[in-house]
């Protein structure tokens, strides 16, 4: 107990000094020393709505789609889940009302049909009320889809002209080509920061389609116009693709800095680079993106443990999370044996705690939570509630939006309940003195909390960028 307090008094001391600097936007860093305490991490959830996979299900009464995603919020909380991210805008499709494109056929059967509630901000008030953050889900250029080379396309909306789209094999596209498309994308992702409060924005892994059956991409015309600074046709790809990704990046920190800006790529570089024209690195270096979240899809018999130890050190200036593909696990159907084993999620989530670069942890997808009761699956999820004991506290990523926050004051113990003062819109950190630990027992809006175990206990606060204060007095519960 006496290294706990001493320990407690050196970080206090250190944020003390940290909380104090004088500091520009350019060369602002977080307070430091929280090394100490609980280890922050994003542990987020990805919600996919194409083909209404996780949600809404082909549900299209209102009651039900909201008690839908509140009963999904609400297992997430039960794991300790402090994120979700959310697909808005899945085929050039818009789950709010858009200037740009249609509602999104999946929230009423009918493509561009209002449902008669603002979906999106629905979504983000029960979201953010659990103290939870809400990142909204792109899918940068992606229509639609059709089942096979020989069908039709669906008609396209009235609000995306023709003449800004191209079709490749079974996807129909924005043509990443044509500059009024790369505005299009910008302009829609600033209809979204600038109307709803939303925590990030994410891209996933869908630029230029992957080579299918020897199709050739048809963008000689555009090549021919727009590329003759470019040796080869691929650098120009890349450079329509880079161009999004830095533009996007631009308006964030120009118009809503407090938004992070997440991009979850295919897991082999290589082939981003080469066949979806998709610099990652670059983007990283570049500091275009905030949080850059790989899909690790594979087991640690396979190349998990050489990408999980690749992408922390071409991260760069990003902040590298993993993406983990739940369905995969203890699945009979899975071919490779060792996604079977019951303990193969816990030995990946080792593996990736081993590089102090990654931060955090994103789960495909919201439907596997689902099945935490089923016989088969109660290894799995026993394994994430292990994982995710403890809240956590999503760890400082960004830029500097807002003041350092004040220290909470006034912490005491009356009776069961500890109370503390804490300015109007911190959230609060409660800590828990376990032996040798020092355990997060909750982070709450709220500025008093009902204990459960004997204990010394502290607390901090957090303001929007996740920043966390100096530790406050410490209180002992007998």
């Amino acid at each position: 107990m006496n290294k706990i307090k001493y320990l407690l008094l050196s970080l206090t001391l250190i944020l003390a000094a940290s909380c104090h600097d004088d500091k520009t936007e350019g060369d602002y860093a977080p307070p430091v020393a929280n090394e100490i305490l609980a280890d922050k991490e994003m542990r987020a959830v990805w919600m996919a709505t194409a083909y209404g996979i996780d949600w809404p299900q082909k549900e299209y009464d209102a009651a039900k789609q909201k008690k839908m995603y509140t009963d999904y919020l609400d297992k997430f909380v039960s794991y300790n889940i402090n994120a979700v991210l959310v697909q808005i805008r899945p085929m050039g499709d818009a789950f709010y009302e858009s200037q740009y494109e249609p509602w999104s056929k999946e929230i009423s059967g009918t493509l561009g049909k209002d449902p008669a509630y603002d979906v999106l901000q629905f979504m983000i008030e029960e979201t953010q009320a659990r103290g939870l953050e809400f990142h909204a889900w792109m899918n940068p250029y992606r229509i639609s889809t059709k089942a096979s080379t020989d069908k039709n396309f669906p008609p396209l909306h009235p609000k995306i002209d023709s003449s800004l789209t191209t079709d490749y094999a079974n996807t129909r596209m924005y043509n990443p080509a044509l500059p009024e498309v790369r505005q299009r994308i910008v302009d829609i992702v600033k209809e979204v920061i600038t109307k709803y409060d939303v925590d990030g924005i994410q891209f996933d892994d869908y630029f230029y389609p992957a080579k299918v059956d020897n199709i050739d991409f048809k963008d000689a015309k555009e090549f021919e116009k727009y590329g003759q600074a470019f040796g080869n046709v691929a650098d120009f790809r890349r450079y329509n693709v880079n161009s999004v990704v830095q533009d996007v990046s631009k308006l964030i920190k120009e118009t809503k800095p407090g938004v992070l800006f997440s991009i979850s790529p295919a897991p082999d570089q290589t082939s981003n680079y080469n066949n979806l024209y998709a610099d990652i690195t670059l983007w990283c270096q570049n500091e275009w993106v905030d949080i850059i979240i790989p899909q690790l899809y594979m087991s640690t018999g396979g190349s998990f443990k050489e990408r999980v130890n690749w992408w922390p050190k071409f991260s760069y200036k990003a902040v590298p999370m993993v993406g983990y593909a739940l369905y995969k696990f203890v699945d009979p159907a899975q071919s490779d044996l060792l996604f079977r084993n019951k303990d193969e999620l816990k030995l990946q989530f080792q593996r990736a705690n081993l590089e102090p670069k990654i931060k955090g942890s994103v789960m495909f997808s919201a439907q596997s939570f689902k099945k935490d009761s089923d016989p088969a699956y109660q290894g799995l999820f026993q394994t994430l509630k292990e994982m995710y004991r403890d809240p956590a506290v999503i760890p400082f990523i960004g830029r500097k939006t807002v003041a350092d926050p004040s220290a909470a004051v006034a912490v005491n113990i009356n009776g069961a309940t500890l109370n503390w003062t804490a300015a109007a819109d911190l959230r609060s950190v409660v800590y828990r003195i376990d032996k040798t630990q020092i355990r997060v027992v909750a982070i709450t809006s709220e500025k008093s909390l009902l204990l459960k175990e004997k204990g010394d206990y502290f607390v901090t606060t957090l303001n929007r960028d996740n920043t966390e204060s100096a530790i406050s007095n410490m209180v002992s519960f007998k």
